[in-house]
């Protein structure tokens, strides 16, 4: 959410990757660290509610989202594993949230997340 005089913003988001990713071991062994690159697009759906003498407002913004995976998964039995992913990854061009032509937010900068996980292997 953006706050400012001019009123507030609510904005969601959605992040779709398709990528590649490389196993540095054998699908048999017991720890197996990967990396992988995702290529896709973001979304950005902002609904504002304009204080008096502004105007509300709803808009979607796209940009292209770029991200990197570093992970390591140990198995616990044969068709399942436990997973912890780092992301790295950043949106270009950087979607900006404005009220009356101000800059009040942004979003995309270059950004990191963790995910814990469970794998569970297919035949």
């Amino acid at each position: 959410m953006a706050d400012g005089p001019e009123g507030t913003a609510r904005i969601h988001t959605a992040l779709v990757l398709v990528g590649m990713h490389v196993s540095f071991v054998s699908p048999s062994a017991r720890w197996q660290p990967d990396a992988g690159v995702g290529i896709g697009p973001a979304f950005l759906r902002m609904r504002g509610s304009a204080a008096p003498t502004y105007g509300d407002a709803t808009d979607v913004v796209t940009s292209a989202a770029f991200a990197a995976r570093l992970g390591l998964a140990v198995a616990v039995h044969p068709r399942v594993r436990l997973r912890l992913d780092g992301h790295i990854g950043a949106l270009v061009p950087r979607p900006l949230v404005r009220f009356a032509g101000r800059t009040v937010a942004d979003w995309g900068r270059p950004f990191g997340i963790g995910v814990l996980g469970v794998e569970i292997v297919l035949p």
